[in-house]
């Protein structure tokens, strides 16, 4: 059976590729190449808009909605680096076990719930009386201040951890700081502020300012 008749334009094509067969692997790489691009922007934009945990973090939290009497809020202000630390430690657990033994206090750095407190606000006697609940409140220096309409705490608490492990000791020192804003429901006398603490509760005293 005869070979069936190549029409000119097929004719022209193929002699154009058995003269200049490398411009045309160019051209399929370079079509490849931009459709692989193509889908990886897409699934880029995709994994963007389905991740839960991307938000703007900033360096200080502040809280409005302390409105109602006695109200009770847990809060953690150091939750957002907690994943952090866990996500760091699965990887120096997958990629680098070997940093376990010859580093241990690399990994044991974390962000702990030791500054995770509750809240209790009262109204009483013409002045607004808070506790906050802090665990090692005694190893945290405090400080307590009104800026305008908000109560100002600050804390820095320094831990000390110590490993022996194979005949080898390991020292690492950590450090954490915090400031919470509280809204005061109503105008104070910024010179009235009082500081007190028993244990593990931080309680605040500050007289109302009437017109």
């Amino acid at each position: 059976m005869s070979p069936l008749p190549l029409s000119s334009p097929m004719r022209c094509a193929m002699n154009s590729f058995t003269k200049n067969p490398n411009k045309y692997f160019l051209a399929v790489i370079l079509v490849l190449l931009c459709v692989t691009g193509f889908q990886t922007y897409l699934l880029s934009q995709k994994s963007d808009s389905a991740n839960p945990f991307k938000s703007d973090i900033s360096g200080e939290q502040r809280n409005d909605d302390f409105s109602s009497e006695n109200s009770i809020r847990p809060w953690d202000p150091f939750a957002d680096f907690r994943k952090m630390q866990e996500q760091m430690d699965h990887f120096f657990d997958k990629d680098f076990p070997a940093l376990d033994n010859a580093l241990p206090g690399l990994k044991n750095f974390p962000f702990d719930s030791s500054l995770s407190n509750t809240m209790g606000m009262k109204d009483e006697d013409g002045k607004f009386i808070f506790e906050l609940k802090i665990p090692n409140l005694n190893r945290t220096n405090l400080d307590v201040s009104v800026e305008g309409q908000s109560l100002k705490v600050t804390g820095d608490l320094e831990q000390k951890n110590e490993s022996n492990k194979n005949d080898k000791f390991f020292e690492s020192r950590q450090s954490q700081h915090f400031e919470r804003y509280l809204t005061l429901p109503a105008p104070v006398k910024a010179e009235s502020l009082k500081v007190s603490h028993n244990d593990n509760s931080l309680m605040i005293s500050i007289e109302k300012k009437f017109s």
